[in-house]
């Protein structure tokens, strides 16, 4: 979920109005976890990751038992002590530029579909990164997650893209304490990206694309921005009710609008995970075991316990250009 500080709701684009939501949902400025800042702490160690390479996790519609699998893997235990680091780290230092980002199930794992995401995201970047590779995170927000990767890559080269030029300060604050190669750009994701073509290795956008009014042109311009081979990492929720329209608002990608964007997917890159190659079935999202919000970790917040979603998971490959033809 993209993060920003509660405004007024005409100035913010599409993706960004679930954030206002939780904003004003939650109350801005909450504790801080972690209580008062203490000594500097010591990041975590990589030593965690013992399975090298990285596994792929399943993609689709994920289940419970998914997520369950998920939490016990070493991907899952470094992203925690990361994310747990990096509040204590760095809290203050952000809430001076951006009320509200101590609402821990905000801007960490502590949220309903996040301990899967993030693990799945995480997983795959270090599958298919290639040394000194080139990442860019599309709504990129300010939580941990970007650090860890850098954390765990030290060679990678990261690009966060989100639309609230307040973000720059504090991500290149950040960067320079952490030692991150990294760049900020100021990007609405329903326009062009403000990126060279074919400059990136990886693309990944975590819980994004629901929050667009009109996400398929941004599918073109993945395409555009990555190198022949590089992949983009996708994760998105999907509502699952006709019932719930005013949450139409806030979750743009309905059941039937969320096959129309993975056949698109499917039509501009070459799908990875899931593997199978069969289109998505209407059925598919409301099987008996998928994660829902009511499922989530105790910190999700009661109001979006009731929130019909499900959340799709699922990894693309650009086409390597064919000879003799235009890349």
């Amino acid at each position: 979920m993209p993060e920003c500080p509660a405004a007024a709701a005409a100035m913010l684009r599409p993706h960004k109005m679930l954030w206002l939501f939780v904003l004003l949902s939650t109350g801005v400025g909450g504790a801080v976890r972690g209580g008062p800042q203490a000594a500097a702490p010591a990041p975590p160690s990589v030593d965690v990751l013992t399975e090298r390479p990285l596994p792929l996790w399943p993609g689709g519609v994920i289940t419970k038992e998914h997520r369950d699998a998920a939490r016990r893997s070493p991907a899952s235990t470094f992203l925690q002590q990361f994310d747990d680091y990096y509040h204590r780290a760095y809290d203050t230092r952000v809430m001076r530029h951006l009320r509200g980002f101590g609402v821990a199930e905000n801007t960490s794992l502590l949220y309903w579909s996040r301990e899967y995401e993030y693990v799945f995201h995480f997983s795959a970047i270090h599958r298919f990164l290639p040394d000194n590779g080139t990442v860019f995170d599309l709504g990129c927000g300010v939580n941990f997650f970007m650090w860890a990767l850098a954390r765990s890559v030290p060679s990678v080269r990261l690009h966060g893209l989100d639309n609230n030029p307040a973000f720059q300060a504090v991500l290149e604050d950040v960067a320079q304490m952490e030692g991150a190669a990294f760049t900020f750009k100021l990007a609405d994701l329903e326009r062009p990206l403000p990126a060279p073509s074919s400059s990136a290795d990886v693309v990944y956008c975590v819980s994004v694309l629901e929050h667009m009014s009109e996400p398929m042109p941004l599918v073109r311009e993945v395409d555009r921005v990555l190198r022949p081979g590089g992949v983009f990492v996708v994760t998105f929720d999907v509502l699952t009710s006709k019932k719930a329209a005013s949450l139409r608002k806030l979750f743009h990608t309905t059941v039937a609008l969320a096959m129309q964007l993975l056949q698109r997917l499917d039509s501009v890159f070459e799908r990875v995970v899931p593997s199978s190659q069969g289109a998505m079935k209407k059925a598919d999202f409301y099987r008996p075991g998928l994660l829902h919000p009511r499922d989530g970790p105790s910190t999700t917040p009661e109001y979006m316990k009731a929130f019909p979603l499900v959340v799709y998971c699922g990894v693309w490959r650009k086409r390597q250009a064919v000879p003799g033809t235009a890349t």
